[in-house]
This record gives C-alpha cells, structure tokens and sequence, in this order.
C-alpha cells in the first residue's frame, strides 16, 4: 500500500483532521501524489480532506465522517472523484498504487512525457476515472521530476565542498 493511515480518534469535523492526514499521507495528494510543495504558496488551501467513500453514494456506511475513511487529496482529484463510481478506484491505504512489488500504476520520465502507464485494469481505470494523463498532471510530474534532479545535483556539490 502506498499510504499507512495510523489509527486517530479524530473525525472529519475535528480541528486536527487535516494535520493528521497530511502528515500520514506524506503532505502530498493520496491519488496524484502531488505534494505541498508543488502547489507553492497556496499549498494548504490546495489541499482537502476527501471521504474515499461518500456518504451521499454510501448512505449505509454509519461512520463517513470516521479517520478511517478520510485520504489526503489535491482540490482537483476530489473535484474530479466525486463523480466517479468509487468502487472502481483504488484506495491509496489498500492498494498498491504507486508502489509494492506489483504496482497497479508506473510513472513514466521523460521520453514517455511524464504520463502513468496502467499495469493491471484497475490502474487504468484509476488513471481512466481521475485523469491523470492530461496535461496538467503530467506538467505536474515533469516539475517534480525537474525539482529532485536539482536537488540531487545541490546535494553533489555540497559534497564536493
């Protein structure tokens, strides 16, 4: 799993939500993986507390407001999950997204122009369902990529020092 949500006896409502879930979910978004730094000066505000599963398609669960089913997310891939048929995405704390030893999802670098590449169904209905190909993310992971190359290379030189 990509994510480790600890266990915390705050709900949605609480003041420290967000403080929890950013800090369980690597200050970066649980679906896109784009971190607060990316997002600059507005990297609070950028980012939501998200229901993985919505009380209004999921009347039945008691406990939507519940830590449990909180993740991490960008304002963009809430917007764009809250549409979706939720039992068709992966869930960032149970499935290998990103990571593992068979990841459902793999980021291409630079000559693939940073897209994500499916390696089973349901990663391309994850990549599918919050469109993690379009420009915008794929912009999003070149800048990233070009950051940790310069930091790499800053690392090398004050080592060289």
């Amino acid at each position: 799993m990509d994510y480790q949500r600890k266990m915390r006896w705050v709900n949605y409502h609480s003041s420290k939500c967000k403080l929890y879930l950013r800090n369980d979910f690597e200050f970066q978004c649980a679906y896109c993986r784009m971190k607060e730094d990316d997002a600059g000066v507005v990297a609070e505000n950028a980012f939501e507390k998200d229901h993985f599963f919505p009380k209004s398609k999921f009347p039945k669960i008691q406990d939507s407001h519940n830590y449990t089913n909180m993740v991490y997310s960008c304002r963009k891939c809430n917007n764009t999950k809250k549409d979706k048929d939720i039992e068709l995405l992966l869930d960032p704390c149970k499935d290998d997204i990103y990571s593992g030893l068979a990841p459902h999802v793999i980021q291409q670098g630079k000559k693939e122009n940073y897209e994500l590449k499916p390696t089973t169904v349901q990663g391309k209905q994850f990549i599918d369902s919050l469109k993690l190909n379009t420009h915008y993310y794929c912009q999003m992971r070149r800048k990233q990529a070009e950051i940790a190359e310069q930091r790499q290379n800053l690392k090398e030189l004050y080592g060289k020092l």
